[in-house]
């Protein structure tokens, strides 16, 4: 992929993400299944993440394209891929959210911390 495409920041706007994510009935993100997260609002080395209140995915993915310079595209993308949370196909279990990103979820053993 080309870095223009994957540094597009501004390939869809909060209301066009939670557009798309609303196409899927069972998407564990969209706002038509209640899906709502503190959106985070900064990070720092000593003091870890900040967060705001209570936003939709659109946002909260939306607001970390544009923190880490990334295409939404690729955030939802990746979301997909690793477990399924776009179309809520595999479930939406608290291991799913955590593990999408691969917070706390090692590739092998058994202990997780989330």
């Amino acid at each position: 992929m080309d870095d223009g495409v994957f540094n597009n920041t501004n390939s869809m706007n909060v209301a066009q993400i939670n557009s798309f994510l609303n196409q899927f009935p069972s998407s564990c993100i969209s706002i038509n299944n209640g899906f709502s997260a503190p959106d985070p609002t900064g990070y720092s080395p000593t003091t870890g993440f900040t967060y705001g209140g209570n936003v939709t995915a659109g946002q909260v993915i939306y607001d970390a394209a544009v923190a880490y310079g990334l295409n939404p595209q690729v955030l939802i993308t990746t979301l997909q891929k690793e477990q399924s949370l776009v179309t809520g196909s595999s479930g939406c279990s608290t291991i799913a959210y955590v593990g999408a990103v691969g917070y706390g979820c090692p590739d092998g053993g058994t202990t997780y911390s989330y």
